[in-house]
């Protein structure tokens, strides 16, 4: 079975369906900031939440928010810890099935994991773990 189809969608957690964006109510995301998920994300920020799913020769994704137009890629949180990051440019992830319209994203075996640091807040961190099998590591695409 191969990944998604190319095309428009929210990206949304299996787990809690908190969805990523690119605004938070503290502003938009800088390049360089860890990617976050928020509940109600897509009701909240629903233009920030929306992201062009494209693939490259190898069959790898990439996901752009088209109103600030950053990519999910690669970076560390505040401790060091491996995570997503806001970039300006496109890195590739490989987006595996693992149910029906349920998908693990990762890049050389760090796989997202919607990481929720505090449940009095709305919203959680992507940092990126080996352990692939973890529910909260399972991610749907939502076509908007």
């Amino acid at each position: 079975m191969s990944g998604p189809t190319e095309g428009i969608y929210r990206l949304t957690n299996y787990t809690n369906r908190w969805t990523v964006a690119t605004k938070s109510h503290a502003g938009l995301a800088q390049p360089g900031q860890i990617v976050m998920t928020f509940r109600d994300g897509e009701k909240i920020f629903p233009e920030h939440s929306v992201f062009t799913v494209c693939t490259n020769a190898s069959g790898q994704y990439s996901f752009q928010n088209p109103v600030t137009k950053m990519f999910i890629g690669c970076g560390e949180d505040e401790k060091g810890h491996p995570a997503t990051a806001w970039t300006m440019t496109p890195q590739y992830w490989d987006v595996s099935p693992v149910g029906p319209g349920i998908w693990s994203i990762s890049m050389a075996d760090s796989y997202w994991d919607d990481c929720i640091t505090d449940n009095k807040n709305a919203w959680a961190e992507i940092l990126l773990r080996e352990e692939k099998e973890l529910v909260q590591y399972f991610w749907l695409f939502v076509a908007a």
